[in-house]
């Protein structure tokens, strides 16, 4: 291959998707590949070009990855028309009727991005868990499907350095991630409040995320449960810098994700990174990253869990062990250069 583009809707900064592309882009010119992101758009101007600019340069030489995670016409259109050989990099769609009663325009962007993925032609389908390559498969992807964990920059948040932590005597929970009906936080925080009146106790929640101003209702049914707790603080802080958020992590007792559907999740992969405790629900996406199984999303099991969390490891140390073997940059170098062997076959065909 003479170049490698790499193609998703937008380049963002703190988005798991955008990482995944950057981190991309750094191992293929690590190997001395010249590799060319294409973007509709995105706060990360300077790494981009329109996939217009890219259609002109682009030859029969090039390989193509597209990162898919919603429908996006444009990128669709760039992808089939492609002279070079084709990679789809399959992130997941979120399920339609998540959004259906909130937002029809991204609910319809949801269903027509679970119908057209498989309508494309790709050599070989990059899967970032083996939860999204049984998703895509299912579906009706009949063709060669390798999994490799996503890029991300965790490895690179040791140089960052951390000050000002704070240990409080009342538990810590953390929430990363976007403020979206599947991540099930509106029945989170319902629980987490009831769990503590069970416990007697009281506890902090900071959401590292943004409310989304076109999901205006149920932005209202997170800020309602909210109001509703008595033992339960929660703190809605936006978006965090990489530092911020390393602090966040060290200075949590827990992070917590009920999501009802994930593809991956890298906040899991954070947490595990940096020692902190980890409570997750029983979907088998986020029990795949973990490498263990999520407990019961009732007031008991909660309650429990949340009574043990400064006094036993709950699994730290081996959620530690499982990062560093399967998700630290090293690992997921590997699982590329495996995939690149596994790819070279596929890719002339």
């Amino acid at each position: 291959m003479n170049r490698v583009f790499l193609l998703l809707p937008r380049l963002d900064r703190f988005d798991a998707i955008a990482n995944d592309v950057l981190g991309m882009r750094s191992f293929f010119r690590d190997r001395g590949t010249e590799t060319i992101i294409v973007s509709a758009g995105g706060e990360l101007k300077s790494d981009f070009i329109s996939p217009g600019k890219a259609a002109g340069i682009a030859t029969s030489e090039d390989l193509l990855i597209y990162h898919y995670g919603i429908a996006w016409i444009e990128g669709d259109g760039f992808f089939q028309a492609f002279a070079g050989k084709k990679v789809l990099r399959y992130h997941n769609v979120t399920p339609a009727h998540f959004y259906a009663p909130y937002h029809p325009g991204i609910a319809n962007a949801c269903e027509e991005g679970r119908r057209r993925v498989i309508e494309l032609s790709p050599q070989l389908t990059l899967a970032v868990s083996d939860f999204n390559r049984r998703e895509i498969l299912d579906a009706g992807w009949r063709g060669e499907t390798v999994v490799v964990p996503p890029f991300h920059r965790v490895d690179d948040w040791a140089l960052i350095p951390t000050s000002g932590l704070s240990f409080e005597a009342q538990l810590q929970i953390l929430f990363v991630g976007r403020i979206v009906p599947n991540k099930n936080l509106v029945a989170t925080i319902t629980v987490l409040e009831g769990a503590l009146r069970r416990l007697g106790r009281k506890a902090n929640l900071r959401i590292v995320g943004s409310l989304h101003s076109a999901l205006k209702n149920y932005a209202s049914e997170v800020k309602n449960a909210i109001a509703h707790c008595k033992n339960l603080s929660v703190d809605i802080v936006g978006r965090a810098s990489e530092d911020k958020l390393k602090a966040y992590y060290l200075s949590s007792d827990v992070l917590v994700s009920f999501s009802e559907h994930e593809g991956f999740c890298v906040p899991v992969l954070e947490a595990m990174a940096l020692g902190t405790a980890i409570l997750i629900g029983q979907q088998s996406a986020l029990e795949e990253t973990l490498g263990a199984s999520g407990i019961s999303f009732t007031e008991e099991a909660v309650a429990d869990w949340l009574s043990r969390c400064r006094s036993e490891g709950m699994g730290r140390s081996n959620a530690r062990r499982r990062y560093e073997i399967e998700f630290s940059q090293m690992a997921i170098n590997r699982r590329m250069e495996l995939a690149l062997n596994k790819m070279n076959p596929a890719l002339r065909r």
